[in-house]
């Protein structure tokens, strides 16, 4: 099949989903969501190429569980979401525009989407098998930008914080999503009672998690803005969240 179908196909999951997180929130900044989302995608694609060369420092998973777990903490949880966290602070969350738990929700997606577009073109491709792509776009791809939007959110939480509670929620955040991430990647293998846990757990309270916190960055704008539902873009000058001084990150 020709590398542009590959391609379409890869990017048709992140799409969709890019297309149902933003569906009610408009003001988020399709710059910002486009460059979080490049950036991911660079970041991406230089970890398949420097993986290989980490792996084999990482104990090899001999069928204990105790090395399968350290494995899959560091390969999987640590070093992916560290990849995606990093697109999400440099394409948004270092900018004067970030408004927030609701930004952070909206720019962790796009992180999470970049990354899963690289590993979908990646693994499909290798695979050759077109209905794979279905499968991981209701997986995999969601719980990628599942777990990024769960950092998101209290990275945006932080923003003008005291140093220490900030330190502490952006910590809370990180470590959630690394925790999230193992415990998902640990339980969709094998056997199968592991996958409907993953599949019909985990991936359904990510769901209901990023429902929520987009809720809640809406009341909080609307709070801060005294209520005015329609002044929250992050691209309206007269909002009172553009005119405050940037928080420190």
């Amino acid at each position: 099949m020709p590398l542009i179908n590959w391609l379409v196909l890869g990017l048709a999951p992140s799409c969709f989903w890019l297309w149902y997180f933003r569906r009610d929130d408009p003001d988020a900044d399709p710059e910002i969501s486009l460059r979080v989302f490049m950036v991911g995608i660079g970041s991406t694609a230089l970890l398949l190429l420097v993986k290989p060369w980490i792996s084999p420092w990482v104990p090899e998973a001999d069928g204990t569980l105790r090395n399968q777990i350290l494995r899959t903490v560091f390969l999987v949880g640590f070093l992916e979401e560290a990849v995606k966290l990093d697109a999400f602070l440099l394409g948004a969350y270092l900018l004067n525009r970030f408004r927030g738990p609701l930004d952070g929700i909206a720019y962790g997606i796009a992180a999470g989407l970049g990354f899963a577009t690289v590993e979908n073109i990646y693994l499909v491709s290798r695979a050759g098998e077109l209905d794979l792509i279905f499968l991981r776009g209701a997986t995999a791809t969601f719980a990628h930008i599942g777990f990024t939007g769960f950092a998101g959110f209290w990275f945006g939480m932080a923003r003008g914080r005291r140093r220490s509670v900030r330190h502490s929620l952006q910590a809370f955040g990180f470590l959630g999503a690394i925790l999230l991430h193992t415990t998902y990647a640990v339980l969709i293998k094998p056997p199968v009672d592991r996958n409907l846990l993953a599949v019909l757990g985990i991936l359904p309270a990510l769901h209901i998690f990023l429902l929520w916190g987009r809720h809640f960055g809406v009341r909080k704008l609307k709070a801060a803005s005294g209520g005015d539902s329609g002044n929250l873009s992050s691209g309206n000058p007269r909002s009172p969240v553009q005119r405050r001084p940037a928080p420190r990150v």
